[in-house]
Formats: C-alpha cells, structure tokens, sequence
C-alpha cells in the first residue's frame, strides 16, 4: 500500500455484522484503515432522510479525522463494500499514476449500472484512472480524497449544516464540490 493512504470504514453502531463486514473486507485487502462508529441520528435534521444526514455525518467525522491525522489520500468505505483482492497491490501503480496530476475526488469504486463508466463518457487520463466528462457520479460508498483538497471538501461539507445550507446526500455534495 502506498505511504499516507488510510481508509475509513463506516458503521453503524447498531449492525456489528455489518462493523464486522468492512473489517474483514479492509483487512483482506491489507488496508491500513480504521472503523468509525456511527450512531444513528436522531431524525433527519433537514436531510431527505435520517439515513442520509447519518451518512453525511460519517462522511464528515472521518474527513476531520484525516485531516487532523495529516494523510497524503483519504478513502472512506461504506459498510456494504466490496473489495476486489488485487486492489491493495493495484494501490502503488494508481498512486503512481496520481503523481503530478491534480485531483480531489477518485471514485474506487462503483454501485452496479452506476457506474461512471456505464452513465456518462470517460476519458481515459492513464492505464488505471479516467475522468468523467459529466459531474455527476454515484459512488460514495468508496471515495478517495485528496489530502491537499480536504480543506475545501470538509469546508463543503459544514457549510451545508448552517442555517439555510443545502442538506444533500454525500454523492450529491462530492458532485457540486467537483462541479463547482
């Protein structure tokens, strides 16, 4: 694995199989990562839903934790992810390939026909990452943050919790952050 990539795997304190789920697929794949724990809000708080600012949250807490621990890439892992076994050897080369490019959200992964691939047209940038031609991108469950961009992301992030912000899913704020 690449020196300053983490991952953060996300769980609800209420489902340990699911806590245990993303602990197994992280550590199979040999990721340096670790668990955050996330207790189910209370009501939706201005979200579509109490799924939704639940999620946002997490995505939140572990994009602090990041920041404040100074990683160079930070990848957060929803509970329902599925890790192909060549990821963590693929790591170094994608690494490699980010060198010298300037990013702030890479897609590790994707839901079934959401793919960005399957959506929207992609250009291919190396052997191992292409860009999306559209903005917007259904993915969040495995995201990889650019320790430069977390700043401006976190940033993004709070400034929908003040009054009047808008209070979207994570997918929806990584879009409007790359959009804009």
């Amino acid at each position: 694995m690449p020196d300053g990539w983490k991952f953060y795997g996300i769980a609800t304190a209420d489902r340990p199989e699911r806590q245990q789920h993303v602990l197994n697929e992280l550590g199979r794949a040999h990721l340096d990562h670790t668990l955050h724990i996330a207790q189910r809000p209370p009501d939706a708080g201005g979200f579509s839903g109490i799924g939704v600012r639940g999620c946002f949250e997490s995505h939140l807490a572990c994009l602090k934790q990041a920041r404040d621990e100074g990683v160079r890439v930070c990848v957060v892992a929803e509970d329902d992810i599925v890790i192909v076994r060549r990821l963590g050897s693929l790591l170094r080369t994608i690494d490699e390939e980010l060198e010298g490019l300037e990013w702030s959200v890479l897609y590790l992964g994707y839901l079934t026909d959401w793919s960005p691939v399957y959506r929207q047209p992609v250009v291919p940038v190396t052997p191992h990452i292409v860009r999306s031609e559209g903005w917007e991108v259904t993915g969040s469950h495995f995201v990889a943050i650019n320790g430069a961009s977390l700043d401006a992301v976190i940033a993004n992030f709070e400034e929908r919790l003040l009054p009047g912000g808008h209070r979207i899913g994570v997918d929806a704020v990584l879009n409007e952050f790359r959009r804009d």
